[in-house]
């Protein structure tokens, strides 16, 4: 296994329509104006500006959409700049002197942010939520300025900047926020994630700040994991109509073992060619789903003293050679298409574990893009190995943003095979049972497709989207971009 470095990608988010009725300045403007002689005096009125949707073409409606998300986190940026004016830049603490009744003597109490409330029932919030949005408003200004700036500049959704504040608090020093090192972890935090996060979903964001906070900052992330295995248990919670939920706490490579051994065993309860709603029958005489049957695997995996782990699971660690061998201590991954950092050590105890079976593959990237280009295989198994290629290099399905993993899509045709399209890596790739079906019947196109899983597509509005899919050694420095052009 390798994990290769990358040069990050330039991003181009073109401007698609240039109507002075979208303009955003005039938007907000009129959201801030006060309507009518109803509004209260000495109330600063809201209204949304003049616009009939139903006047709008479809990509007039889309741009409109992108405009209002601009203006909403223009709005959550300058909430956050209101609230720190309002609260202050650090908590304020007033002592007060009381008269302990008890003891008949003197004691000292600490009063932290006593406009707390009055913002709380100002809003209609607890005073709870509004400590959290003040807290997280004071790293906003303090130590996260260009996570601030760019929501300003409207690109960086409020969930986005949300998800760069929950990681900095993990950065050592966040407790006292006082600390140079935390300004500097925060500023290098900053620089590897703001960026990038304008191509990226809310889950995608946080799992490459998740892989940067890790890289920091590894001593800290160690003592975290390790603090963190202490929280692993199994309980179950009951709910209604006879049904319960088995919550299992595992590392995530024992998660992953788990679920790779219930899905194995679930599909000896599928007829061969079944699909996702046959198999078995249930107690209603109904043809059981997958999820009946991945239950009635795990059911039977545990409760039966016979029952071993399915032969031929597998699952997917990318990780390079010195740290394999203990030589080194670089960050490790799921190669499941979350790209989720691991503890190293769980994968040194699963190899060391004789009753487990391992394989090790050989994945061969692009030195400059990460791109997978070649999968190793066993020296026995040739069958499915296109396939395997394809899970591998794509990830997740090739729909730009779209999560879904490429092991439970399908193989789909760029260029239809009645249409002359090759079984190869340049037009073969994963789609997902959803954007599949848009492929092919609602208008939506691929319409440039490469061997390294690279593709664009073309809406039924004209909108053209660019997807790359993730390197498979990412790393901080090389997390894959998608290009969006309307």
């Amino acid at each position: 296994m390798s994990l290769t470095l990358s040069e990050p990608r330039e991003v181009l988010v073109d401007d698609p329509i240039g109507d002075d009725r979208f303009d955003e300045l005039a938007w907000e403007q009129r959201l801030f104006e006060d309507p009518s002689d109803a509004v209260e005096p000495g109330t600063a009125g809201l209204s949304m500006p003049t616009l009939d949707a139903r006047e709008l073409s479809v990509p007039e409606r889309v741009d409109a959409l992108v405009r209002l998300q601009r203006i909403t986190s223009r709005v959550a940026a300058l909430e956050a700049e209101l609230l720190v004016s309002l609260m202050g830049a650090s908590p304020v603490r007033r002592e007060v002197v009381v008269l302990d009744r008890v003891t008949n003597g003197e004691r000292t109490l600490t009063l932290t942010d006593e406009m707390r409330e009055e913002v709380a029932l100002a809003l209609r919030r607890s005073p709870s939520q509004v400590r959290d949005q003040v807290e997280q408003a004071r790293l906003l200004a303090n130590y996260l300025p260009a996570t601030c700036a760019a929501m300003k500049e409207g690109w960086l959704s409020a969930q986005h900047a949300r998800v760069i504040v929950e990681q900095a608090t993990r950065l050592r020093g966040a407790e006292a926020a006082t600390d140079p090192s935390f300004a500097q972890a925060c500023a290098l935090l900053e620089l590897r994630i703001v960026d990038r996060a304008a191509d990226l979903t809310v889950s995608k964001t946080r799992e490459l700040a998740r892989r940067t906070v890790e890289m920091i900052d590894r001593d800290a992330a160690r003592r975290r994991r390790l603090a963190a295995r202490r929280e692993i248990d199994v309980r179950t919670y009951a709910e209604d109509d006879g049904i319960a939920v088995l919550f299992a706490r595992l590392t995530a490579v024992d998660a992953a073992r788990v679920q790779a051994a219930i899905e194995s065993h679930a599909r000896t309860l599928e007829p061969a060619g079944s699909g996702e709603t046959a198999g078995r029958l249930d107690t209603t005489g109904e043809r059981q789903t997958i999820g009946e049957r991945r239950a009635s695997a795990l059911v039977h995996l545990i409760c039966n003293p016979g029952a071993s782990v399915p032969v031929g699971v597998e699952i997917g660690v990318v990780i390079d050679l010195p740290t394999l061998l203990g030589l080194a201590d670089a960050p490790a991954q799921m190669a499941d298409g979350t790209a989720s950092p691991i503890d190293v050590s769980a994968v040194r105890e699963v190899l060391d574990d004789p009753r487990v079976p391992v394989t090790l593959r050989r994945l061969v990237c692009d030195p400059f893009t990460g791109s997978l280009v070649d999968r190793g295989r066993r020296s026995y198994q040739v069958t499915g190995r296109l396939r395997d290629f394809l899970i591998a290099r794509d990830a997740t399905c090739r729909f730009p943003r779209c999560a879904r993993r490429a092991d439970r899509c399908q193989m789909d045709h760029a260029v239809p095979w009645e249409d002359g399209g090759r079984s190869d890596t340049d037009n073969l790739g994963a789609l997902c049972t959803r954007h599949h079906q848009l492929k092919t019947h609602s208008g939506w196109d691929i319409v440039d497709s490469r061997a390294d899983g690279s593709c664009t597509w073309q809406s039924p509005a004209g909108g053209t989207y660019q997807h790359a899919p993730p390197p498979v050694g990412a790393t901080v420095g090389g997390e894959h971009r998608e290009r969006v052009r309307a």
